[in-house]
């Protein structure tokens, strides 16, 4: 399981608590990746702390508290999970990757989506809402021929990382000389 410790992870932890950042960081890889029963969940999650921690398990308890952290919208990750219901995943609202539809269905889609997101009340989901509404002409150019920018912005983080191991460019020719040789 590779985790990522999100930043708002750490700063939610609580200093008592044991592997609170574990336990969140094992919960958010799960609700990502499928739909989990509460005993599945619970068994995926000690699994996940047993391999750093021999022996040590979490209850029941701990873990229903750890959802209400997740769903908690005025200190928490207000993390949309709905409630009522036996399984636990975040609710994916807007799946464009379909490749067989066109830009005029994605348009429509996205509008859905942004009525739906202006419904549900999740804080969380505003940003990335304001961020999509400000770009999404170029969003939507994806399904003129399906292609993206992925390659050049992959080219432009190795470039600026080769400028960051030399602390700077002093000599540009000579910087992109070095370039074309290792990169070319």
């Amino acid at each position: 399981m590779n985790l990522y410790i999100d930043p708002q992870v750490l700063l939610l932890m609580q200093n008592n608590s044991t592997h609170t950042h574990l336990r969140y960081n094992i919960l958010n890889y799960c609700f990502r990746n499928k739909s989990y029963g509460f005993e599945e969940l619970l068994g995926t999650l000690n699994e996940g702390i047993s391999e750093l921690y021999l022996g040590e398990e979490v209850s029941e308890r701990t873990l229903r508290e750890d959802i209400k952290v997740f769903r908690d919208k005025v200190t928490s990750f207000d993390a949309p999970l709905p409630e009522g219901q036996r399984t636990y995943t975040y609710i994916h609202i807007l799946m464009l990757n379909n490749k067989n539809i066109s830009k005029q269905i994605a348009y429509t889609k996205l509008a859905h989506w942004f009525r739906e997101v202006e419904a549900s009340g999740f804080k969380a989901f505003n940003t990335v809402a304001n961020s999509i509404s400000l770009n999404y002409q170029s969003i939507l150019n994806y399904f003129d021929n399906r292609s993206t920018n992925a390659a050049a912005e992959s080219f432009n983080a190795k470039i600026k990382a080769f400028r960051r191991q030399f602390r700077g460019v002093r000599n540009v020719e000579f910087f992109l000389f070095r370039l074309t040789q290792i990169f070319a």
